[in-house]
C-alpha cells in the first residue's frame, strides 16, 4: 500500500459541466459526472505527485481511503481542496474537518451516480456551509457553484431559488457585488414565473432586500468613478425599487437619502430637493428612531439646494431648523458648518449683525471640535463676507450723493464705525 502511493499520480479533476455518460464504466448502468467550476478570482493548479509527498499523513490516508473505496472524483476533489493555498489551512491540519469533507464528498458523488439530484445537492450545501463557517469562502463558494450546476441539471424550482439565493450571499459576502445583484435578479426573474412554492413571499422579500443593499453598496463603490452618471442613477433607482418592494422602511429611507445626495452633487438640485423631501416624509411617517444624523444631512442638503436654486430665504429658515435640530441632538460638526453657512447668507441679503453672531457662534463651534483648519475658513470667510457686505454699503452711500451718505462715509473711514 505504501509503494502504491508513492508512485501513484493524483488524477487530473473534471473541469467540465454536469453530464450523464451513457455505457460508462462504474456503479450503475451510467455515471453522472459532477462538476469543478472553479472560482474565477482564483487560480488553482493540479496538484502534482510532490506536492501529496508533501502531505501530512492524515491528508494521504483520506485520499487512498477514497480512492480505494472507488470514489475517484471525489479524490480529486479532496486532493485539490485541501492542497489550496488560500482555505487548505482550515483543513489541512484537522482530522475531523477532513472526516466531514470526504465524506459528504464521497456521498455526493454517490448520489449523483444514482441520479438523486437532490441528495447531491443537499451534501454539496453543507459542504458550502462548514466552509464558510471555517472562513474558507473561496471554497465555500466553489461548493455553492457545484450546487447550482446540480440544480440547474435537475431543473427543480425550489432547487434552483434556493442556490441562486445561496450564490448571491456569498458573492456579497466575498465582495462580488455585481455577481450578487445577477444572482438576486435571476431569482427574482425564476419567482416571477414558476407556480406556488412554500414561503414564495418570504422568499420574494428577502431577495428585494438583499438587492436593494447591493446595489446600494454598487452605487457608492469609490472605484465606479469611470462609470456614467445616468448608468449610477439607473442602479440608484432599482436599489429603490427593490427596497420599496422589499418593505424594509428603514432600508428604503436610507436608500432614498442616497439618491438625494447623488443628485445633489451632480447639480440636479430640483431632482434632489424632491428626494430630500420624500426622505423626510417617510421619516416622519414611520414615527421610529431611525439613523438620526440623516434629518441633519436632509435639511442641510435642501439649504444648499435651494440656495444654489436662488431661493436664499427657503435656505435660511432650513439652516435655522437645522442648528436648532443640531443643538437638540448634540452634532456639533454639522452644526458648525450650518452657523458658518447661515452667517454667510444673512451678510450677503445685509442682516450684518445677525451674520456676525452666527459666524462667532460657528468659530466657538469649532473651537469646542478642536479643528483649527475649520476655525481659519470660517474665519475667513467671516473676513470677506463683511468687506462684500461694507463695499456695497459704500458703493450705495457714494451713488446716493447726499450730506447724510457722505458724512457717514467719513465716520466710517476715521473710526471705522457701522454703516448702516
Amino acid at each position: 500500500k505504501k509503494r502504491m502511493s508513492s508512485k501513484l499520480p493524483p488524477i487530473t479533476p473534471t473541469r467540465s459541466t454536469l453530464r450523464f455518460d451513457k455505457g460508462s464504466k462504474g456503479r450503475g448502468k451510467g455515471q453522472l459526472r459532477t462538476v469543478i467550476l472553479e472560482d474565477p478570482n482564483t487560480t488553482s493548479q493540479p496538484p502534482t505527485l510532490g506536492s501529496f509527498k508533501s502531505s501530512t499523513s492524515m491528508h494521504k490516508d483520506h485520499c487512498m481511503k477514497l480512492l480505494m473505496s472507488g470514489y475517484a472524483e471525489s479524490y480529486e476533489e479532496f486532493f485539490d481542496i485541501v492542497d489550496m493555498d488560500e482555505d487548505g489551512q482550515h483543513f489541512k491540519d484537522n482530522d475531523k474537518l477532513m472526516v466531514m469533507l470526504a465524506g459528504n464528498l464521497s456521498t455526493c458523488e454517490e448520489s449523483l451516480c444514482r441520479g438523486d439530484l437532490s441528495t447531491a445537492y443537499q451534501q454539496r450545501q453543507h459542504l458550502a456551509e462548514l466552509s464558510v463557517q471555517q472562513g474558507a469562502l473561496s471554497n465555500a463558494q466553489r461548493h455553492h457553484l457545484q450546487a447550482h450546476a446540480i440544480a440547474q441539471q435537475s431543473q427543480i424550482d425550489t432547487l434552483l431559488v434556493d442556490s441562486y439565493g445561496k450564490l448571491a450571499g456569498i458573492h456579497r459576502k466575498r465582495g462580488q457585488y455585481i455577481e450578487s445583484s445577477r444572482a438576486c435578479e435571476e431569482r427574482l426573474r425564476l419567482l416571477n414565473t414558476i407556480g406556488p412554492i412554500e414561503d414564495k413571499q418570504t422568499i420574494t422579500t428577502s431577495t428585494h432586500k438583499l438587492l436593494a443593499e447591493v446595489l446600494q453598496i454598487i452605487a457608492n463603490l469609490d472605484h465606479v468613478d469611470d462609470v456614467e452618471f445616468e448608468d449610477m442613477l439607473n442602479v440608484m433607482e432599482r436599489a429603490e425599487t427593490s427596497a420599496k418592494l422589499s418593505g424594509d422602511n428603514t432600508l428604503y429611507v436610507h436608500i432614498l437619502l442616497d439618491c438625494a445626495k447623488a443628485r445633489e452633487e451632480n447639480g440636479l438640485y430640483a431632482d434632489a430637493i424632491e428626494y430630500y423631501n420624500k426622505y423626510l416624509g417617510k421619516r416622519k411617517e414611520m414615527k421610529s428612531a431611525i439613523d438620526g444624523s440623516g434629518q441633519a444631512v436632509a435639511c442641510l442638503g435642501l439649504a444648499n439646494c435651494y440656495e444654489k436654486e436662488g431661493d436664499v430665504d427657503v435656505a435660511i429658515e432650513y439652516l435655522r431648523k437645522l442648528i436648532e435640530l443640531c443643538e437638540k441632538t448634540g452634532q456639533k460638526d454639522i452644526a458648525c458648518h450650518s452657523c458658518s453657512n447661515l452667517g454667510n447668507l444673512l451678510a450677503e441679503k445685509g442682516a450684518l449683525d445677525e451674520s456676525t453672531k452666527y459666524f462667532e457662534k460657528a468659530m466657538n463651534l469649532a473651537r469646542a471640535l478642536d479643528n483649527l483648519l475649520l476655525l481659519n475658513e470660517i474665519q475667513v470667510k467671516a473676513g470677506v463676507s463683511r468687506a462684500f457686505t461694507v463695499h456695497k454699503r459704500i458703493l450705495k452711500k457714494l451713488s446716493s450723493n447726499t450730506t447724510e451718505d457722505l458724512k457717514q462715509l467719513v465716520d466710517w473711514s476715521l473710526a471705522r464705525k457701522m454703516i448702516v
